[in-house]
């Protein structure tokens, strides 16, 4: 099996959709050696069906030589992964897991109040957060069915 990183693996997707799919956006693109599988994560302005997954499974045949490659959508309480994520979610409730306790607590939820280059904050417990991206886990968009 190929050694590829993650790294390398999502700038290889990301460079063949944005030539190919300009109007797909990879979210993430997740890379599981021990079972040799890719998983990528697209959204697109229209949303994501499965004609759309098939259609960039099959823009990535030089990734599917080496790797069963799993296609979908980010689902609605989709990952934000890039600044330009937490921009687009600016006033929506999003749940944080840091990777390191700040003031004994890893997981916040609260309400995304701006989003920087290098960081965003959160409205949480009637106070104000800034996060920096580097010590934030995982964010995700809290599913309310109230804003749909």
């Amino acid at each position: 099996m190929p050694r590829d990183s993650r790294d390398s693996l999502a700038t290889e997707i990301e460079g063949t959709l944005s030539t190919a799919r300009p109007d797909v956006e990879v979210v993430d693109v997740t890379f599981i050696p021990q079972q040799g599988i890719v998983r990528v994560m697209i959204d697109h302005p229209s949303g994501v069906d499965h004609a759309l997954c098939q259609e960039v499974t099959a823009l990535l045949p030089h990734v599917r030589e080496r790797y069963g490659v799993e296609v979908s959508s980010p689902g609605i309480e989709r990952p934000l992964k890039k600044p330009s994520h937490y921009r687009r979610a600016e006033g929506q409730t999003v749940k944080v897991r840091l990777r390191e306790p700040r003031d004994g607590r890893r997981n916040f939820q609260g309400r995304l109040v701006g989003a920087e280059d290098e960081s965003f904050r959160l409205r949480a417990d009637d106070a104000e957060l800034e996060l920096p991206y580097a010590v934030v886990d995982t964010c995700n968009i809290v599913w309310d069915p109230v804003n749909i």
